[in-house]
């Protein structure tokens, strides 16, 4: 049987045995319901099988049911994903300490619950177990008359990555030295810190109109 990381996988073991009458499936229910792990445990007494459900080694199970009702018994694996534990936190309210405490001790009643943990601040409930979330709020009203929220965590968006706008400008000077015009233009960064400058100096002109100094040909 394969192994999750800290336990067992959720499994649903079907047993097969000789069961005589009520008395001897309850021998037999009763120290399994005190094995760490075990979520539940049904019998049909008819059939002649017991239904373990919860993160238990199924080959385990089966030795201490062997042990304990001193018969042959059977073993299937029904089915290694029928049942998967899921928390399920519910807002509702909650009067005081001994509220608290009576609506903990009812939900562990319901058959699929594996624990709750209880908050009066925060008037908050969270189940871990099978049962459904819907189920669980049809369940707290009909037995105890107080409605329940199902709180379902939002997932996180990410916030799309924002452009900066920068403002480039061209300044553009000109020089006239001896050996001609000489243009140099800069372009200035407004979102950085230091401004980064490029510089564009154009080759002296000689033959050009412009130019007050260059040549001519006659």
């Amino acid at each position: 049987m394969g192994k999750e990381e800290g336990g067992y996988e959720i499994v649903t073991a079907l047993y097969k045995l000789n069961l005589h009458c009520l008395q001897c499936a309850r021998q037999v229910k009763k120290p399994l319901m005190r094995t760490q792990g075990v979520h539940s445990v049904d019998y049909d007494i008819k059939k002649g099988e017991i239904k373990v459900i919860g993160k238990i080694d199924g080959k385990k199970i089966h030795q201490q049911i062997e042990k304990i009702s001193k018969r042959k018994v059977e073993m299937t694996i029904v089915d290694k994903k029928e049942l998967v534990s899921t928390t399920t936190t519910l807002k509702l309210h909650m009067h005081c300490a001994r509220c608290e405490y009576d609506l903990k001790k009812t939900i562990l009643k319901l058959k699929g619950v594996h624990g709750v943990k209880s908050d009066l601040k925060s008037q908050t409930l969270v189940i871990e177990g099978t049962v459904e979330p819907p189920k669980l709020v049809k369940y707290i009203y009909k037995k105890v008359r107080k409605h329940a929220e199902i709180i379902v965590k939002k997932p996180e968006e990410k916030k799309p990555a924002v452009m900066k706008e920068v403002d480039v400008k061209f300044v553009e000077t000109t020089k006239i030295t001896d050996k001609g015009e000489e243009k140099k233009i800069e372009v200035k960064f407004k979102e950085t810190t230091n401004p980064y400058f490029i510089h564009y100096v154009y080759a002296p002109q000689l033959f050009s109109d412009e130019n007050p100094n260059a040549c001519s040909i006659m």
